[in-house]
Parts: structure tokens; C-alpha cells; sequence
């Protein structure tokens, strides 16, 4: 995935952890707008989104996103949001308020 110029991520899922991983990989993402991809990619920082979910929608926002403008290290600095040292803080943190 390091080598790619950006990773597509056509689908819609909950979640989605891989445009997370292409981030860790320092790649950007260009998503379809709507699930995960709306917590995980942030539009012109480390992706683009695209809307509706439709081939031509998709191939418009490939061809107007200059991934190469867009900066590895926020890629891979989005990404770590959600590793699992950040979620086990969290986690920690809302318990112990809670006491």
C-alpha cells in the first residue's frame, strides 16, 4: 500500500479500517461520503470524498485530487488516532471519570 499514489475506498462500511491503514502508510484516500470514511478521511488534508456513489462521481474526484499535495505525515498522523494505545487512553480516561 506504500506504493500507491492513493488508496480508493468505493464502499460503505461502519468503520472501515482500511483507509486507516493507507493513512498509517502515509497514503490519501479518496472515499465514498458516507460511513467511516467521514470520521477517518479529512478532505483535503488526507483525502478527498466523493458523492453519490456512482463511477462518474468517483472518477471526478481521482481526477480532482492532486494526492500528491497532499502530505504523508498527515496522513500517518490521522491514522494515529486510532491506534490502540490512543483507544486504550481513552477508554482508561472515560472509567476513571466515571468514578
Amino acid at each position: 500500500m506504500a506504493q500507491a499514489k492513493a488508496f480508493i475506498f468505493p464502499g460503505l462500511e461502519d468503520f472501515g479500517l482500511t483507509p486507516v491503514e493507507a493513512q498509517a502508510s502515509g497514503r490519501p484516500v479518496i472515499a465514498y461520503a458516507a460511513g467511516g470514511a467521514l470520521d477517518t478521511v479529512i478532505p483535503g488534508l488526507t483525502g478527498a470524498w466523493f458523492y453519490p456513489q456512482t463511477a462518474d462521481a468517483l472518477a471526478h474526484a481521482v481526477e480532482a485530487t492532486n494526492v500528491d499535495a497532499l502530505d504523508p505525515a498527515a496522513c500517518r498522523a490521522n491514522a494515529a488516532r486510532f491506534d490502540v494505545s490512543v483507544f486504550r487512553q481513552r477508554l482508561a480516561d472515560f472509567i476513571n471519570a466515571l468514578e
